[in-house]
């Protein structure tokens, strides 16, 4: 199947197809280094987010991470529920709520940390330290790219794509 210009789904699809591949491949590894931890690749992020920064409130995470408030809310209440994360009324502004790790986080951190890095680490062991210093320079030109057209639509990034 070709488009008018003569180039197949394929084609111009092939980085979309990629990506999607190496971003499984990672997340399935981060599952996998995770499971004792009953961790994923969809909410550890969250536990070393606040780790590093306590007191954080919700919105400012999203902010950061450029996830659905849906998404990230129920990510939040089951790391709650779980004991990795506590919720506390602002003591400056009683509308909002700010993230603090708990004990379990704490004490966790720096395991969870060196076991995603080494993960990371093995996705790019194939490329020379150029090859992997371009590949993270050429994804952030992409992603800065993506922000830019955010803003300039007044769009949030997941109605772009």
């Amino acid at each position: 199947m070709q488009n008018m210009n003569g180039r197949s789904f394929y084609d111009t699809h092939e980085v979309e197809k990629l990506t999607t591949i190496y971003n499984r491949m990672i997340r399935l590894r981060i599952n996998d280094t995770l499971k004792e931890f009953k961790l994923s690749e969809s909410n550890f992020f969250y536990v070393l987010l606040v780790c590093e920064s306590p007191g954080i409130s919700q919105d400012k995470l999203i902010q950061n991470i450029y996830r659905d408030h849906s998404v990230v809310t129920r990510a939040i209440s089951k790391l709650i529920k779980n004991g990795w994360i506590e919720k506390k009324m602002s003591d400056v502004d009683k509308r909002q709520t700010e993230l603090y790790p708990t004990a379990k986080a704490i004490n966790n951190y720096q395991v969870i940390f060196d076991r995603v890095t080494a993960v990371n680490d093995e996705s790019v062991a194939v490329l020379s330290e150029g090859e992997t210093e371009q590949f993270k320079v050429l994804l952030e030109k992409v992603i800065q790219a993506g922000i830019e057209r955010e803003r300039l639509s007044g769009k949030k990034i997941s109605e772009l794509f």
